[in-house]
């Protein structure tokens, strides 16, 4: 069963940099069906919760999609605590995008690992700050 610390397990992963881009694809996709989820309910902020969404889209169109599988399911039970925990593993993709791309040799993937971190860490900031105000 998928969950969280699947994301963050495959995360810290340092066997290759396939795993990692698989969990970052999977976050960004999580993330963003999340924010959708939640941009419905009266207890957060649909701007906020709508820019999460779209940073998280625009973050897994950076990467490559996945040779195999699918996105993770929504869970059944979408609320804030979710999106906290989320916004974790978005700062973790970013930090693991950055390293990622340091290490690019073509100027393509150095530019799209950059700026799929940038996108990890503005989805991660909006679901930080769902709570209507």
């Amino acid at each position: 069963m998928f969950s969280i610390d699947t994301l963050r397990s495959d995360l810290s992963d340092t066997s290759g940099a396939g795993t990692v881009l698989r969990a970052a694809w999977d976050a960004f996709a999580l993330a963003g069906a999340v924010a959708r989820a939640l941009a419905w309910r009266e207890d957060t902020d649909p701007v906020a919760a709508l820019s999460a969404a779209a940073a998280a889209d625009a973050g897994r169109d950076l990467l490559p999609p996945p040779a195999e599988g699918s996105a993770p399911p929504l869970p059944g039970d979408v609320g804030p605590g979710l999106a906290d925990g989320l916004a974790e593993v978005l700062d973790r993709v970013r930090q693991r995008l950055d390293e990622q791309g340091r290490a690019a040799e073509a100027p393509d993937d150095l530019y799209a690992l950059h700026a799929a971190a940038d996108r990890a860490g503005e989805a991660a900031a909006c679901l930080r700050n769902l709570r209507a105000a």
